[in-house]
């Protein structure tokens, strides 16, 4: 076998092993193939024109063609000639199952189903990674270097996925790229010939100590293998938001500042949660109320890209739980509730029914009044036990149906609605058109999307190309889970004025045969949030779930049109009668009325998160430090040295490596194995007309070598410091504007006792390697 045929092996199987870190981001194995054989087209069509007089340059082309036959035989086989052949329609087949998959990478969360749109998209970015691994270690000999792309598809699939990849997935990976560094190095070595035999005047086989002493490539292979297998691991543990490549639980910080959390989509996580088949328990509770609401977690009120988002939360030391919520009972009647979390369930929110009072959990456990949210940024809901009291909140639809037109308290940011559709606009208008008040709007709304129009289905289609999908869902599939219907009524509520959000938590669960209630993973709900002046945030229920989890309130049973009207009798004061707190449900209404909501006025839309941007502060930092060291390093240097050569019996040396470093600064040349006089020589070449300063080298070059060479030295002359004052002077007038400003900031003297202290740390780590047996093979005689 060539030697070019098994390096493209090599890229080959390099590639393929990344690649295995796609099994933490798709649910099912259906990429395999498809993305094998990708790689394996690409790094055959390269070295089938390598092998023919063809040039190199025709290889990206030819890889192209390739992989373009392969998805068109996968994915558009009818619209094509011969199952091969792309034609007009093929290309739109393909064009639109790309745009397909765009869309499932922004809504679902991975583990994503093996969608061709989305294996489509993972077999084109495979096969760039394999044409540029291929490229690099074939035909560019740079094997090194083809580890970024391979380092590339391991980080991003580390990142993307809920809980990194797997050990497998990893070592797959790091044992693919040492084996490409291997095959290179071997191949390099080759060039040289077979090694010769020892105590036999006959050769011996190529195997026989081929590779006793490692070559310079080798070493740079494995300095660069180990560099890449160690930043796999740890940047997804060092850049915020990102997750380690090893499946587990990440900790978090020390939470004694106004720390912020930055955790999944908690949409994200419902949707994983009812579409998983295991049924798991998530946490029991006991509670004195006859019959438990939801428990809620928090809210997403960040709408864009057709799907609510989470802001982000910051709470003060003050926030703390442990101080009180800050929200008072909106009724009379209160309830206690006592949590037990599963030891393998680890949230940032805490899980408490609406409308909670007061919180007892042990941690660092903060409350956030905008979203009603209790996080943490140091500590999770794993094995946690705790127990909230809450009260009610149930206004009358009456006098819902009469509140005050004006939004009052909500944030800004609960009223945009960005992008929508006409359509959509159209529809909600339709439903909403014999509505007298926002109220009754809502009720319609609610009405209109728990209707035999729509189903209620876990696995709901997707929306096609680039179609809306919030249209999609309202006009067309009509098919979905409590993510669209809460996602649909909180977007169709604020195209008729209503603030509204999406609450995210659990159902209440089933009741035990002791008492207890218990809440599994398939109890995971989310439900829209609407604010009403004078109430606050109300929950509606628009989701037809039949399997009896999903509750409407009281208040939202109300036929529309109606809840104001009753006979004989004036329509209500729009004032909350005496067990309602203005603004108290929920505990997100301040009580100056301000709304604090992130990305309205509140601190959250203005500062952002605290925590994240002191991360991003020290990174600065650490990259300031970093550019500014060896400036500073050279500076502390010259400012030793020229102390030194003010005091008492300095060495002529002091003076001698200061001129060094400053003529290396100013680009003069200068040879560290020359002799002092040899160097001054070249130095006053250099200076050329600075004839002045001819005697302070020669004086300066006279004591240097008498400090090497005498017998007895007899010490620096008094002049010392005045002739290396004037040849640095000299040096500083022959310099270019660009030296002097490299001498400056990276002043190449002090750059290059770097690189020689890292190259020698560089070499231990080579040196520190397993002693090889030597093979030979002797002949015997027969």
């Amino acid at each position: 076998m060539s030697g070019p045929l098994r390096l493209a092996l090599a890229a080959m199987v390099a590639t393929i092993a990344a690649a295995m870190s796609l099994s933490a981001v798709f649910a099912s194995d259906g990429w395999v193939i498809p993305v094998v054989g990708a790689v394996v087209l690409v790094s055959g069509s390269c070295a089938l024109i390598r092998w023919s007089p063809l040039p190199s340059l025709l290889e990206p082309l030819t890889a192209a063609l390739a992989v373009l036959v392969w998805v068109t035989w996968l994915y558009a086989r009818p619209e094509s000639r011969l199952g091969v052949i792309p034609t007009g329609a093929a290309f739109s087949r393909l064009r639109v199952l790309a745009q397909s998959g765009g869309t499932d990478i922004r809504k679902l969360p991975p583990p994503v189903p093996t969608h061709q749109g989305l294996v489509l998209i993972a077999v084109l970015a495979v096969a760039g990674v394999a044409l540029l691994v291929d490229l690099m270690t074939v035909t560019l000999r740079r094997s090194a270097l083809a580890g970024l792309p391979l380092l590339a598809t391991f980080t991003v699939c580390a990142a993307t996925s809920r809980h990194g990849v797997s050990v497998f997935a990893f070592a797959a990976a790091a044992a693919g790229y040492l084996l490409l560094l291997f095959a290179d190095s071997r191949e390099r070595v080759s060039r040289w010939g077979s090694a010769m035999g020892a105590g036999n005047a006959r050769p011996a086989p190529t195997r026989s100590a081929e590779h006793e002493l490692s070559s310079a490539p080798a070493s740079l292979g494995r300095r660069v293998g180990a560099a890449a297998i160690g930043i796999s691991v740890i940047v997804p543990l060092a850049v915020p938001g990102m997750h380690s490549g090893f499946r587990g639980h990440g900790g978090g910080g020390p939470g004694n500042g106004n720390n912020s959390v930055t955790t999944i989509d908690p949409i994200v996580s419902v949707d994983r949660e009812l579409a998983s088949n295991l049924d798991a328990p998530v946490l029991s509770y006991q509670t004195t109320a006859q019959a438990p609401g939801y428990l809620r977690m928090t809210s997403l009120d960040n709408f864009s890209a057709g799907s609510f988002t989470a802001s982000s939360l910051n709470a003060p030391i003050s926030a703390r739980v442990t101080n009180g919520l800050g929200v008072p009972a909106p009724s009379q009647h209160q309830f206690t509730t006592t949590v037990s979390v599963a030891n393998n369930i680890a949230f940032r929110w805490l899980p408490m029914p609406t409308t909670a009072t007061s919180v007892s959990v042990p941690g660092d456990w903060r409350y956030d009044q905008t979203t009603a949210t209790t996080f943490s940024a140091s500590d999770t809901t794993q094995g946690l036990h705790y127990s909230v009291v809450s009260s009610p909140d149930l206004p009358k639809p009456a006098q819902l149906a009469h509140a005050p037109a004006a939004i009052d308290g909500a944030p800004a940011a609960d009223l945009a609605h960005p992008n929508i559709d006409p359509q959509v606009r159209t529809l909600t208008n339709q439903v909403t058109a014999g509505a007298n008040s926002r109220y009754d709007a809502a009720l319609d709304i609610q009405r209109y999307l728990t209707s035999s129009r729509f189903t209620y289905k876990l696995d709901p289609p997707v929306a096609p190309g680039n179609e809306d999908a919030l249209a999609f869902f309202l006009l067309h599939s009509r098919a979905g889970f409590c993510q669209q219907y809460s996602t649909a009524m909180a977007v169709m509520a604020r195209l008729v004025g209503i603030p509204s959000r999406v609450a995210v938590g659990f159902t209440a669960g089933t009741q035990q045969q002791n008492g207890t209630w218990l809440v599994t993973t398939h109890d995971a709900h989310a439900w829209p949030e609407l604010y009403f002046p004078n109430y606050g945030w109300l929950a509606f229920e628009p989701t037809p779930r039949g399997d009896g989890q999903a509750v409407t309130p009281s208040y939202a049973r109300a036929v529309p049109n109606q809840a104001g009207a009753k006979s004989g009798s004036t329509p209500p004061s729009t004032a909350p009668d005496s067990t309602q707190t203005p603004g108290a449900n929920l505990g997100n209404h301040r009580e100056d009325g301000s709304s604090g909501g992130a990305g309205a006025n509140g601190s959250a839309g203005k500062g952002g998160s605290v925590f994240g941007d002191t991360l991003w502060l020290l990174a600065l930092a650490i990259i300031v430090v970093l550019l500014l060291a060896p400036a500073g390093s050279r500076q502390l240097t010259r400012r030793r040295r020229l102390l030194q050569l003010h005091g008492v019996h300095a060495p002529p040396s002091v003076a001698w490596a200061e001129l060094r470093d400053s003529a290396i600064d100013a680009g003069a040349p200068w040879s560290d194995g020359a002799s002092p006089r040899q160097a001054a020589t070249a130095l006053a070449g250099w200076l050329g007309a600075a004839l002045d300063v001819s005697e302070p080298l020669a004086r300066l070059t006279h004591a240097e070598e008498v400090d090497r060479y005498a017998e007895h030295p007899a010490g620096a002359p008094a002049s010392l410091p005045a002739d290396l004052r004037a040849l640095r002077g000299a040096l500083r007038r022959r310099r270019d504007r660009r030296q002097g400003v490299r001498a400056l900031l990276l002043p190449p003297s002090t750059l290059g006792r770097f690189n020689a202290r890292w190259s020698r740390i560089a070499q231990t780590l080579d040196d520190v390697r397993p002693t090889r047996r030597r093979i030979v093979f002797r002949h015997r005689s027969s």
